[in-house]
């Protein structure tokens, strides 16, 4: 869990900088503290069923699919790839992979 939750504090931090945005401007937007989107960014333990409208709410701002707040570019290359799945179970290196696929392919 620990590298979706750095896929996504990346990703979160990537969209909002491109758009030069503050946090306080995206907490606003999703209706939530300054305080809780910067545990979003840092990648702090948040995700729950109630914060997946949240992401969806953002997608749909940025523009993007919900799955692109997963996406990782470094998957596609394979050093990476060794990388990160040696610190991982073999299966969920595997799951990973599928899912990696799947959001590339969407």
């Amino acid at each position: 869990m620990d590298y979706l939750k750095r896929i996504l504090s990346k990703n979160l931090q990537d969209m909002r900088t491109s758009r030069s945005l503050k946090q306080v401007e995206v907490a606003g937007l999703l209706e939530i503290s300054p305080s809780a989107y910067n545990r979003w960014e840092k990648g702090g333990d948040w995700i729950g069923s109630e914060s997946l409208p949240k992401l969806e709410r953002l997608a749909l701002f940025y523009g993007v699919r919900p799955s692109r707040f997963f996406y990782d570019p470094d998957m596609d290359n394979l050093e990476a790839k060794s990388t990160w799945s040696s610190t991982i179970s073999p299966e969920i290196a595997k799951k990973l992979e599928e899912l990696a696929l799947l959001i590339k392919n969407s």
